[in-house]
């Protein structure tokens, strides 16, 4: 195993246009009762929360796939997509909805992983897991559990058919280890635990400076960052989470010594601790 800074981006679809919560259930409302709390406490102002209603109205609002393409070939970054083949919390698209962005994402040379909403339950697990081969033609490597869900029994679960997992989320630098059969690849910087006024609730300029703390922290221990984003906060109705985003892929476009690993760098780095996934 070789030490490295670098960072490893993921993104977990969510949502892939506004329409898709359209009579399926609450989000939307929710949306809008978090935007009025940010408001209140001052991250958010009340002109952009009128533009943010006007865009209910907008059905395709938040597919910014091709601009995200853009984006990271434009900076040397090829992410991992973790898209889920069941609906969840907050969670409403259909297989038929992901899956010519699922291959989109495919054909541009993105990796593909499963957003997963069992993480108990073998029969639960083993579907999802096949219904990602439906949808893709291929089993995922990898999986992520929607809002982070997991427990000790999940490993067991999980275990005999990824090789990876990156559902653990931590404000340190650990580093991906081997847990049962997979690798378990921490995660330590999510957009969402940045903005939201339920957890950290920074402005741009607080969440810049923890993340840059963060990379250079890293950067002297040669250790790995992996980063959550979640793609429609790539919506200028997300000011915040807009602008965090295009700063970040600046800064770690414009430093040659921050490898932008892909999934199979890690493996390959960690191949004494990754296991053959069983099928």
């Amino acid at each position: 195993m070789t030490k490295q800074y670098g960072v490893w981006i993921t993104h977990d679809i969510d949502h892939i246009r506004m329409r898709e919560h359209y009579f399926r259930d609450i989000f939307l409302f929710r949306l809008l009762g978090v935007s009025a709390i940010e408001v209140l406490k001052g991250r958010r102002s009340i002109w952009s929360l009128c533009k943010l209603k006007w865009s209910l109205f907008r059905p395709n609002t938040w597919d910014h796939f091709d601009e995200w393409i853009i984006l990271e070939k434009k900076h040397g970054i090829r992410s991992t997509w973790f898209f889920a083949v069941n609906r969840g919390s907050s969670l409403s698209y259909t297989n038929e909805e992901i899956k010519p962005v699922a291959h989109k994402l495919k054909d541009e040379g993105f990796d593909l992983g499963l957003h997963g909403q069992h993480h108990t339950g073998e029969k639960e697990i083993r579907r999802e897991y096949e219904l990602f081969h439906k949808i893709i033609g291929t089993h995922p490597e990898g999986i992520r559990m929607h809002y982070l869900r997991i427990s000790k029994k999940s490993f067991f679960e999980l275990t005999d058919l990824y090789i990876y997992d990156s559902s653990l989320f931590v404000r340190h630098l650990e580093q991906p280890k081997k847990t049962l059969h997979m690798l378990e690849i921490p995660l330590h910087i999510m957009d969402t635990y940045l903005f939201s006024p339920f957890y950290n609730n920074f402005t741009l300029e607080e969440a810049k400076k923890y993340t840059e703390k963060m990379l250079k922290e890293a950067k002297k221990k040669k250790r790995l960052v992996v980063f959550d984003i979640h793609p429609h906060h790539l919506d200028k109705n997300f000011p915040r989470q807009r602008e965090w985003i295009l700063w970040l892929y600046d800064y770690i476009g414009k430093d040659k010594s921050c490898k932008k690993f892909e999934i199979n760098d890690i493996l390959e780095n960690y191949a004494e601790q990754t296991p053959m996934v069983k099928k």
